[in-house]
């Protein structure tokens, strides 16, 4: 008897959480898909329409025929399509991302289907992508890969065929080929997950990392010391001329900014990013701010990420929110891995933000699907288990409300992510309907 009350009164306090909390996350699920379906064939013709001089096109054309150079390997590929079948280079470059887009948004969906997480801190970051030409990076391609990456690697561990580590291997040099951003999302999470498998001893697992790390950091330090110059910039450029002859614009562009950025020097890139991350070569309010948007834009994505509740559409359910350590280790090690590319290396932080959201969930994905379990780590685990013990112990963490909260402080775009306050969902809505009124 006491069961069944019990049952009776699960049921209605779902049927609760469903009529109030469920059905106003569903809908801003649809919202954010709406804007992003509505944004995604605008990218696409503002991709066509912009000139080859912009810098998010030209970065596709960097290719080797100035000789070896980082990301020119996806140049390269296209420099050769475009002698094959001479379609005009922004179609070949349009085409490559949109298949890019869609094997991402399968593989992402499979991934927050399966492990029940919300796709939420994703979808904010490529609905701000969707909004300009950010789109036509190579991010989706990059993540993609890696999702390949760890999926072999995770079939490794499981049945210890060795073609799936060389596949693995293989597949994250040639991503690191692709643009060399890869090797710090790929590279340090492939190794963590071979040093925390803990099916064999600690010697086979010390050379098993080694064996994955290695061939890719070769790549990557290829990468850096053949990272280009002015000449060799005006020698791809020039290589492009055929194809700029053949299907002209208003004139025949001079080097794209993509291209060009070969020839920039590193101090000149990391100060360029420097800025756009910190702000400080604006005023003090807006360093400030940038700097304070830097720990609330991380716990946001934490939160979100490690604190899905379980929706379940067909039955019209709701579960409260369990803290998931695995994968909260998997990203806090992501933060680390990633701090390098985040400040000396250069990167824009909305991107960086992103990368460690998609690669630590693609990674516990390909794992699980596996049945592959890995070992504590030491540190870190030590802070995942303190959050855990809080979200344990207070109710309110794991309050749905919270949750919906938390959704509507995460940053509504990359850019956003560094302009703290102005930087959420729900401010950057009340401002629209402000400048609407």
């Amino acid at each position: 008897m006491e069961a069944m009350t019990g049952r009776i009164k699960q049921a209605i306090t779902a049927a609760a959480n469903w009529r109030g909390y469920g059905k106003t996350l569903i809908m801003l699920y649809a919202l954010m898909l709406a804007v992003a379906v509505c944004l995604l064939p605008v990218s696409f013709i503002n991709g066509i329409r912009v000139p080859y001089t912009s810098f998010y096109i030209s970065d596709w054309l960097i290719n080797y025929q100035g000789g070896f150079v980082r990301r020119g390997l996806a140049g390269e590929v296209l420099y050769q399509l475009y002698n094959t079948c001479s379609f005009p280079p922004k179609i070949i470059i349009t085409s490559l991302v949109i298949a890019s887009f869609l094997l991402f948004s399968h593989i992402a969906w499979k991934a927050s289907s399966y492990l029940h997480v919300s796709l939420f801190p994703l979808l904010v970051l490529l609905t701000g992508n969707f909004s300009a030409l950010g789109f036509y990076r190579r991010d989706f391609l990059m993540l993609s890969l890696a999702y390949y990456v760890f999926l072999f690697f995770a079939k490794y561990l499981s049945t210890r065929k060795t073609y799936y580590l060389c596949l693995s291997v293989a597949l994250s040099s040639l991503s690191v080929l692709l643009h060399e951003a890869s090797c710090f999302f790929i590279v340090p999470l492939t190794g963590y997950a071979a040093l925390l498998a803990g099916q064999r001893g600690i010697k086979q697992r010390i050379v098993l990392c080694l064996t994955t790390v290695t061939p890719p950091c070769i790549a990557m330090a290829a990468a850096c010391l053949m990272k280009g110059n002015t000449e060799t910039a005006q020698a791809i450029w020039q290589s492009w001329m055929p194809a700029f002859t053949a299907y002209p614009e208003a004139a025949i562009p001079p080097i794209g900014e993509g291209v060009a950025f070969l020839g920039y020097k590193t101090t000149d890139v990391f100060l360029f990013h420097l800025s756009l991350n910190f702000q400080y070569q604006m005023d003090i309010v807006h360093f400030v701010c940038s700097v304070v948007s830097v720990p609330i834009t991380l716990s946001c994505a934490y939160f979100l990420l490690t604190m899905s509740p379980r929706i379940d559409i067909r039955k019209k359910t709701i579960s409260p929110p369990r803290f998931n350590a695995p994968l909260g280790n998997m990203l806090l090690f992501q933060y680390i891995a990633l701090v390098p590319m985040f400040t000396v290396l250069s990167c824009d932080y909305g991107r960086t933000v992103m990368y460690a959201l998609a690669s630590s969930l693609f990674m516990f994905y390909a794992l699980k699907r596996n049945d592959i379990s890995l070992l504590n780590p030491y540190i870190i685990s030590g802070i995942t288990a303190r959050c855990r013990e809080i979200a344990d112990n207070n109710r309110h963490v794991t309050s749905h409300w919270l949750y919906l909260t938390v959704i509507l402080l995460t940053p509504i775009t990359p850019v956003c992510a560094i302009h703290f306050p102005v930087h959420s969902l729900i401010v950057q809505t009340v401002l629209k309907g402000i400048d609407i009124l």
